[in-house]
């Protein structure tokens, strides 16, 4: 992290998020930059399966599974098996609860 950027406290992801959807270019990367300095921290898991759950837009729901699918990727190895689990099943549960559809091109479906 460059030693001008301070730590982003994991309390702005949902703002973040928001952010990173946004049209406006410049305010979009400045977001990515943020979550990306945020991603070094172990607790952006709990806080991103947090909004991944109780983001009221599909898009926030969306993006927040995407970043989550990576940071957990980071630092799997470092949970706490309860966590690991807590976290399978959580997943599991929004699947089963997501309401909105995300539409694939038919050659992504073709691949899948």
């Amino acid at each position: 992290m460059p030693p001008t950027q301070a730590a982003v406290p994991v309390s702005e992801l949902p703002a973040l998020v928001k952010a990173a959807l946004s049209a406006d270019n410049a305010v979009r990367k400045q977001a990515e930059a943020r979550l990306a300095a945020c991603s070094r921290n172990q607790e952006v898991v709990q806080a991103l399966l947090e909004l991944l759950v109780r983001a009221p837009e599909a898009q926030e729901r969306h993006l927040a599974a995407i970043l989550l699918r990576k940071r957990a990727a980071l630092h799997w190895a470092s949970l706490p098996p309860a966590t690991r689990e807590a976290l399978k099943a959580t997943l599991l549960d929004a699947i089963a609860r997501e309401q909105s559809c995300v539409r694939l091109p038919p050659a992504c479906v073709a691949f899948a």
